[in-house]
């Protein structure tokens, strides 16, 4: 009885509801693997149940690492001071790839945040704000802009699309 019951709930085994409540074998629901997610597109359930992607600056414009045709996606690298010519330098200094428009149509962003505020990070809680958005070739030169664009005790960084 009680494996009746959790079949029932949880939509497992052989008693699946049909499409049209009329079963026969034609019209019969799948039985879909965890509770029914897509495993091609579901962020917890990525190409398999359980398998969970880690998501990059999430609940913002620039997220990335979603799943994405059953794999999870890329994800932005750390941030890196000003300092690098290109995101494919950058990556190659922690020993990636750079993979162009990889995070979400973007190569690289490039960010201003006040030095002691945490990092580059605008989904938490930082005063970081992206001041360039990237969608070019991974050799395209990193839009740094000049000293006196910037404001006093502001730091600029740069996260790029890495694999």
């Amino acid at each position: 009885m009680l494996g009746l019951l959790l079949s029932v709930l949880f939509g497992c085994g052989p008693s699946q509801p049909c499409a049209d409540g009329d079963c026969d074998d034609d019209d019969a629901l799948p039985d879909l693997p965890c509770g029914g997610a897509d495993l091609k597109t579901d962020d917890n359930n990525c190409g398999e149940c359980g398998n969970a992607c880690e998501i990059s600056l999430v609940d913002t414009p620039y997220a990335a690492g979603g799943c994405e045709d059953g794999e999870c996606g890329l994800q932005w690298e750390l941030c890196v001071p000003q300092g690098h010519d290109t995101c494919a330098e950058v990556c190659a200094s922690r020993e990636r790839t750079c993979r162009a428009q990889g995070c979400g149509g973007r190569t690289g962003l490039v960010f201003a945040s006040f030095a002691f505020s945490g990092g580059c990070f605008p989904s938490d809680g930082s005063s970081a704000r992206v001041i360039s958005e990237m969608t070019g070739s991974c050799e395209e030169q990193i839009p740094w802009p000049e000293d006196s664009e910037i404001p006093d005790g502001d730091i600029l960084e740069v996260m790029c699309c890495c694999e």
